[in-house]
C-alpha cells in the first residue's frame, strides 16, 4: 500500500524521504528539549525528540511492514521490530524515566499504533492495569491537543496533582510531530489522557489546524502470575 493511501499526506516532499534510515540512538538524545509539569507529577514531554528525517524514517518503516493494512490501529506483542526497538533505545538513553523503570529488561514489550484522520480523537482514559508503569507516546505527522484530567475525585483527594479547584481541572498539551510524551507515576495511574474530536486546536494562544496523525505507544506488560 502506498504512502498516501495510508497517511493521506499532502506533503510532496514525503516520498523523497523513503531512502532515509534511523540514526544511531545515541545521537538522538541531544535533540529538542524536555518539559515537566508541577501540576501533573510524572508527566514528561520531550519536545522535538525526533527531527523531520527521523520521523519520516519511522513512518517509512510502518509502510514497509504494512503495519496498518486496512485498519487504523495495530498492536504488537513480545519482541519489538527494528524501528520500535530504536524508539525504545532512545528513550532508554535519554534516561527520563525513573531508574526502576528505565533499567528493567525489557523496557517495553508491547506497542500500539494509531492512525487518526483529520478531526478524530480518542476518549479520555487510563491505560489498563495489565500494563506496568512507564508509557511512551510518539506523535507523528500532525499536531494535536492532548488533554490531561484527573481520573476521579479520589485521585484529587489523594493529592495526585492539580492544585486548582474541581476534579475537572487539568492540563492541555499541544503535541507536535516528533514529540515524545512519557507517563509515569501519578500521570500514568491517576490522570486520564485523551484527544478531543475537532478540526483545530487553540492551546495557550497557539491555533493549529489538524491533519492526519499517527501515534506510536510503547508499554510493558505485567508478567503473568503463577496460579
Amino acid at each position: 500500500m502506498a504512502w498516501r493511501d495510508i497517511f493521506g499526506s499532502d506533503d510532496e516532499d514525503d516520498e523523497d524521504q523513503f531512502n532515509l534510515s534511523l540514526t544511531d540512538a545515541s545521537l538522538v538524545v541531544e535533540n529538542g528539549h524536555v518539559e515537566t509539569f508541577d501540576d501533573v507529577p510524572g508527566l514528561i514531554l520531550w519536545r522535538q525528540a525526533l527531527d523531520h528525517q527521523q520521523q519520516m524514517s519511522m513512518l517509512q518503516a510502518m509502510v514497509d511492514e504494512n503495519v496498518f493494512g486496512a485498519n487504523n490501529q495495530a498492536m504488537r506483542f513480545g519482541s519489538l521490530s527494528h524501528h520500535l526497538q530504536w524508539l525504545a533505545d532512545i528513550v532508554h538513553q535519554k534516561s527520563l524515566l525513573p531508574p526502576s523503570i528505565n533499567d528493567r529488561l525489557p523496557l517495553f514489550d508491547q506497542a500500539i499504533y494509531n492512525r487518526y484522520d483529520k478531526g478524530q480523537g480518542i476518549k479520555p482514559h487510563v491505560d489498563l492495569a495489565r500494563f506496568e508503569d512507564g508509557i511512551v507516546i510518539l506523535s507523528l505527522l500532525s499536531s494535536c491537543c492532548m488533554e490531561m484530567r484527573l481520573a476521579n475525585d479520589e485521585a484529587l483527594k489523594q493529592g495526585y496533582g492539580y492544585r486548582g479547584e474541581g476534579a475537572h481541572a487539568g492540563v492541555d498539551l499541544l503535541l507536535h510531530p516528533g514529540d515524545i510524551l512519557l507517563l509515569t507515576g501519578a500521570a500514568r495511574w491517576a490522570w486520564t489522557h485523551g484527544i478531543p474530536e475537532r478540526l483545530a486546536d487553540d492551546v495557550d494562544g497557539q491555533y493549529t489546524v489538524r491533519g492526519n496523525r499517527v501515534s506510536v505507544t510503547l508499554r510493558k506488560m505485567v508478567p503473568e502470575q503463577p496460579l
